[in-house]
């Protein structure tokens, strides 16, 4: 059983989670084996799950969960893609911290304070959402998402086909690092918007986009004169 839940919970939101549940597990359970509530730490016989890169969304992927998703998930991933935030900073997010062409966010995890500019698009998107709810994001019945449900409400979307299988909120999070690297942008400039205090991390989820990138003007500066034929007096 325990290690039925271990997997779900990888498979809804990725390895690191399904570790956390199983450390939480293992502690809850000695605590009981030191009161001789149970003979065995059962948790303790499960390995933990490797560490891995949760899939980053791409543009195929935003454009198929435009025709797919409900509306009320199809919001979280325009949010996500326009700010780069995490789930829980999105599910907190609430009209009034719109000020005069910015988002103001404070993060949950860092307790970083952030502004973020409101794309040209994404204020056409938060212009057709405004409804009742003092919170920016709803779901279905208009309550505020819950990070927890945001997360396995994507996760019923992928086992139905609507959104590949491993994609998550947090993939939002890199697709919007790796637009912006697209673009141009530089690590500071990308950390900006996302938050993250570590530049190293910023390089994670552009490495790829500033490779192709750099790449594109390197080849382009490629002297290649001698390749040509060298012409001849008739």
């Amino acid at each position: 059983m325990l290690i039925e839940i271990r997997d779900s919970i990888a498979y809804g939101r990725g390895p690191g989670a399904a570790n956390g549940f199983l450390s939480i597990t293992r502690t809850f359970f000695g605590w009981a084996l030191g009161r001789e509530w149970v003979d065995t730490n059962p948790a303790m016989t499960i390995a933990l799950l490797p560490r891995g890169s949760l899939p980053a969304w791409t543009k195929d992927t935003i454009r198929q969960a435009e025709k797919t998703l409900d509306e009320s998930l199809w919001r979280v991933v325009v949010l996500g893609v326009f700010t780069g935030q995490r789930r829980g900073d999105l599910c907190r997010m609430k009209w009034s911290d719109i000020d005069g062409g910015f988002i103001n966010v404070q993060q949950e995890k860092t307790g970083a304070v952030l502004r973020i500019p409101i794309h040209i698009d994404l204020s056409s998107f938060l212009k057709q959402w405004r409804g009742p709810s003092d919170y920016i994001l709803t779901n279905r019945i208009g309550s505020k998402w819950k990070p927890g449900t945001l997360s396995s409400a994507m996760h019923k979307a992928a086992s139905e086909g609507k959104i590949p299988k491993g994609f998550n909120v947090h993939g939002l999070r890199k697709l919007s690092a790796t637009l912006l690297a697209e673009s141009g942008c530089t690590t500071h400039e990308i950390a900006s918007i996302t938050g993250h205090r570590t530049l190293a991390m910023v390089q994670h989820y552009t490495l790829s986009a500033d490779q192709e990138r750099l790449a594109k003007g390197a080849v382009s500066r490629m002297e290649t004169v001698f390749w040509k034929p060298q012409e001849t007096d008739d």
